[in-house]
């Protein structure tokens, strides 16, 4: 009787391996689609739902606010927001408490994302991790300023020139509007308020930006629309009269 117990031989181990294999690459390629799928899902709620909290704000003061102030609206985790509009002065904050500086810094850092140079990108989006800030990068140009204090020296990207003029304009993008040092990471993401200018002018046109923190790739846009709020894929398109702050 021939035993029915011998051993595999090495073809048939090699097959089961290579099944095993593409089975593990199949579940990983479709794990990360669901998980893709999930990540546009919250960067198109926030959108939706950012872009209506402007409108019912212009509704009120005939005005789009840079950084979504006085709107009290809060982005979901996983999503960071940019607001470009063609505001005739800078709107400046006075009487920030630390979590409100600390978003103030989350937005002008957002701003002035991606950094590319060339066909390479750097960086790609900030928020917060924890105690920490952490700016998404590509290979090594990621980078974390350890809190929950951060001072104005701890703040530098590190990809050499590109990068450099980056961290520049983060800066003074967040002191031009009020920011100070040190920055105090808070415990999330929080609504800041309006400026405490008593006629800063109006602005009447915007593109609002949405960003995974997951998949910084998964970018989406709404520009100004009376009728309707239409979300495009991609960041917000170049247009010399909107600017941030």
């Amino acid at each position: 009787m021939k035993n029915m117990y011998r051993g595999l031989t090495i073809l048939e181990l090699l097959v089961i391996v290579t099944v095993i294999a593409i089975l593990a690459s199949v579940s990983f390629i479709t794990y990360n689609g669901v998980q893709r799928r999930a990540s546009e899902s919250v960067v198109l709620a926030a959108l939706k739902q950012s872009a209506e909290s402007l409108n019912v704000f212009y509704s009120r003061n005939n005005d789009y606010p840079p950084n979504l102030a006085g709107t009290d609206y809060i982005p979901p985790e996983g999503a960071v927001l940019t607001l470009y509009t063609n505001a005739p002065t800078v709107r400046v904050h006075s009487s920030l408490n630390t979590a409100q500086n600390a978003q103030l810094f989350i937005n002008a850092c957002n701003a002035n994302m991606p950094v590319v140079s060339g066909s390479t990108t750097y960086n790609t989006v900030c928020y917060y991790d924890g105690s920490n800030i952490h700016i998404k990068g590509e290979g090594s140009s990621g980078v974390s300023f350890s809190g929950p204090n951060i001072s104005e020296s701890d703040i530098a990207l590190n990809c050499g020139a590109a990068c450099n003029s980056a961290t520049g304009a983060i800066k003074s993008a967040f002191t031009a509007q009020g920011g100070t040092y040190p920055i105090t990471v808070p415990n999330g993401v929080v609504p800041i308020p309006d400026p405490e200018l008593s006629d800063p002018g109006s602005a009447t046109d915007f593109c609002l930006e949405s960003r995974s923190t997951k998949h910084p790739d998964v970018v989406y846009h709404t520009i100004h629309n009376e009728d309707k709020i239409e979300m495009l894929e991609g960041a917000c398109p170049a247009n010399p009269q909107l600017h941030y702050p």
